[in-house]
């Protein structure tokens, strides 16, 4: 999903099979190389959970390649659960402010809205 600010939000479900930090490291090793660029691990996000169920969680910085070649600073986040048998890995992109948000990520807030109302199955 494309959001106002020019961000990206992705949800994906599975079942899994995986420990958090594998899901997280598999997300960011298939971004697209040729789209994101110079990625950098910034931080891992700690309290990270989707709907009530805790997790892990990191922040990364890139170069994000747009149209004409065109790099764009970004910052993203990469959150993974897992609850029974099922898995999900959240993954958000912005463009970069550092300066005015502390995580850089200036749609944080509305990002966080979205894991704090996730609902999982029963």
């Amino acid at each position: 999903l494309g959001t106002q600010g020019g961000g990206i939000l992705q949800v994906v479900g599975s079942r899994s099979g995986q420990s958090t930090g594998q899901l997280i490291d598999k997300i960011v090793a298939a971004l697209p190389s040729s789209k994101y660029q110079s990625v950098t691990l910034v931080s891992g996000l700690h309290g990270s959970h989707i709907g009530v169920q805790g997790g892990q969680g990191a922040l990364y910085s890139a170069n994000l390649i747009g149209p004409g070649t065109t790099a764009t600073k970004v910052r993203f986040a990469v959150m993974a659960a897992i609850r029974g048998s099922v898995a999900v890995v959240f993954f958000a992109a912005d463009p970069a402010d550092t300066k005015d948000f502390a995580s850089g990520i200036p749609e944080g807030s509305a990002f966080d809205y979205v894991l704090q109302e996730f609902r999982w199955p029963t």
